[in-house]
């Protein structure tokens, strides 16, 4: 966390360089970074969702089983899917709270 809220970048121009200062928070729509960022928050999502999936009680929907698919991603939207069991809606919000709470800090 230092790495990124400690950061100050100086700019070189014809051999001469800027006085050092401070990146603001956060991204700006348009940034190239926004994209890459968002892949990886989507991977930690993935993979939050394959070890629920994995779990004994995680009941898949039934057109789901046959490739265990518990969610797709595409650009900003997020489904997900399973059999509306309690133990699987259960163990799918806890899977949300996690991800709020990894993407939270």
């Amino acid at each position: 966390m230092a790495c990124i809220t400690s950061v100050s970048y100086t700019i070189q121009l014809n051999d001469q360089r800027s006085n050092s200062f401070v990146g603001r928070r956060g991204l700006k729509q348009g940034d190239p970074l926004s994209p890459l960022l968002f892949i990886i928050a989507m991977e930690c999502m993935s993979r939050l969702m394959q070890q629920a999936g994995d779990h004994p009680e995680f009941k898949y929907h039934p057109n789901c089983s046959k490739l265990k698919l518990t969610h797709l991603i595409f650009a900003d939207d997020l489904i997900l899917f399973s059999k509306a069991n309690p133990k699987t809606l259960t163990s799918m919000m806890q899977v949300l709270r996690d991800f709020y709470k990894l993407t939270r800090t």
